[in-house]
């Protein structure tokens, strides 16, 4: 339930954001659309260290609340109410159960298999039932005249890019987070409160994206941030216990600088090409793809990080680092994706090579 309600309210968000603004400002509307989703990875690891350590791990579920209640009161402030558009016809049900099955099984499989979670044939078999009912939903939503998910978005190249890129690097990016917590407090003998002020320094750096797009445009500027990305993904295998916290936590700081200004402009450069009146579809398609990649990244991490442990009771730094390797592998296979752009692609957002309309 959490999930369902999650997974609509940044595409909502994003969606208002589009619809609201010009294509000059879609960049200034992405960055701030950002922003707020970053105090979570910078607020969340030393808030939920401290709390664990003070309260017991099941504390953390109950800050929620209170933001929670924030956020319907400045909802309810704030946003108009806008009533349905009636152009759009009636929802494609058939698509919305194909893919939303494909993914429940599929996601459930991964999960589970290899690890005695569930009996091998039932992990197994709800990974395949996924993949079957993901081709099913494919074929539906290629067919239909509305689909649940508009696949024919995917003949914009600058979506195309950004959904693909977005995937490959949000699953090797975002294995960071998850494995450097998981090393200080296993391999180090880290508190979790001294582990989440030192993970925390991964979200720091999201507030210097925009002129690097408007110095360099969106080709250049992502191409050159997931090679730094990928290069400073893997940074966790350097790490050793004897290291002081500041040169860790600068180590992190910079990998989120890289990573924060590739999700902005990836972000940004998804919409870009697309009309106003396929915007809807777009965000539905582009939010599925997101919520993805936070399950992925860690069946990525731990999956390989349970490999190199093999049978052994606890895993070691040589564990990590293969699990840090193979993700910043992930990363830089993303930057082909992005190096087939047209060095002009996406110029009206970004504004390069434009001294006019600045934003």
């Amino acid at each position: 339930m959490q999930g369902m309600g999650g997974a609509m309210m940044v595409p909502v968000g994003r969606l208002l954001l589009l619809k609201s603004g010009t294509k000059g400002q879609m960049l200034a509307a992405m960055t701030w659309l950002t922003m707020p989703g970053l105090l979570g990875p910078v607020c969340g690891p030393p808030i939920g260290g401290l709390l664990t350590d003070l309260y017991g791990w099941r504390s953390v579920f109950l800050i929620n609340l209170p933001i929670g209640v924030l956020g319907l009161g400045l909802v309810a402030a704030l946003i108009q109410a806008t009533p349905p558009d009636k152009a759009t016809g009636a929802p494609d049900l058939p698509g919305l159960w194909l893919v939303g099955s494909a993914l429940a099984l599929a996601m459930t499989g991964l999960e589970t298999v290899g690890r005695e979670v569930l009996a091998p044939p039932l992990a197994w078999g709800a990974l395949v039932a996924g993949l079957v009912l993901g081709g099913l939903a494919w074929r539906h939503c290629r067919r239909v005249a509305r689909p649940s998910l508009d696949l024919s978005l995917l003949a914009i190249p600058t979506f195309r890019a950004a959904a693909t890129a977005v995937s490959l690097f949000g699953i090797g990016a975002g294995a960071s987070p998850f494995l450097v917590p998981v090393l200080l407090q296993m391999v180090f003998g880290w508190s979790s409160t001294e582990s989440g002020l030192v993970s925390f320094g991964t979200a720091l750096g999201a507030f210097a994206m925009k002129p690097l797009l408007r110095r360099f445009g969106f080709r250049t500027t992502l191409v050159a941030t997931a090679v730094c990305a990928a290069a400073g993904t893997p940074a966790g295998v350097l790490f050793m216990p004897g290291w002081p916290w500041w040169a860790m936590f600068g180590v992190l700081a910079l990998g989120g600088l890289a990573r924060s200004q590739q999700f902005t402009a990836m972000n940004t450069r998804a919409f870009a090409d697309v009309a106003g009146s396929r915007l809807s579809a777009a965000t539905s398609l582009y939010g599925t793809v997101q919520q993805i990649t936070p399950a992925l990244r860690v069946v990525l991490a731990s999956g390989v990080l349970a490999a190199a442990v093999g049978g052994r009771a606890v895993p070691g730094a040589t564990d990590f680092a293969w699990a840090f390797g193979v993700a910043g592998l992930l990363v830089l296979a993303s930057a082909p994706f992005m190096a087939r752009l047209p060095p002009e692609a996406g110029a009206e957002v970004s504004g390069h090579g434009s001294t006019a309309g600045k934003v």
